[in-house]
């Protein structure tokens, strides 16, 4: 089954996931396969899946940013020029600063949890994966597919290879 196995930590997915979505590398719902999942006791493991979360949680966000930017410009061509107070008060306004907020939030928390995550050291199979998740997520879908393509199959290895 190797990558496509049910997921066994629950709670490194994000709210809403379907099996459908259920696949390596869809932005909006991290898959952490089994090894990953299985190997609780490592603190890379922890750091990576966190950050992991955090840069999923931070792409629906950035997915829903324009669309409702462009619904409010639509409906209200001055909403650019409006203070937050006075967006807020529009119709979808307040969702909008919501999600500058919740952005704000994770880029404060990524960039906390990033020296942990570049100074932490795999102990188990499990923390390689789930280091290895996170390289695969913060390589740019465009600029790399190559080796994004190659990580992707090195956790689907490392996950078949290992026993459970």
């Amino acid at each position: 089954m190797g990558m496509l196995r049910t997921m066994a930590f629950e709670d490194a997915r994000l709210p809403g996931s379907s099996a459908r979505r259920t696949h390596f590398g869809t932005p909006a719902d991290p898959f952490v396969p089994a090894a990953a999942a299985a190997d609780d006791r490592d603190p890379a493991r922890e750091a990576c899946l966190s950050y992991v979360a955090m840069e999923d949680a931070a792409s629906l966000l950035v997915e829903e940013w324009p669309k409702l930017e462009s619904q409010l410009v639509n409906r209200h061509p001055e909403f650019h020029s409006l203070s937050d107070e006075e967006r807020a008060l529009v119709p979808g306004g307040g969702r909008f600063r919501e999600i500058q907020n919740e952005l704000d939030r994770l880029d404060a928390e990524r960039e906390t949890l990033l020296p942990v995550v570049l100074s932490v050291r795999c102990t188990t199979p499990g923390a390689l994966i789930a280091k290895l998740m996170l390289v695969h997520r913060l390589i740019c879908d465009d600029d790399h597919p190559e080796a994004k393509k190659l990580i992707a199959d090195a956790i689907e290895d490392l996950d078949r290879l290992l026993p459970f």
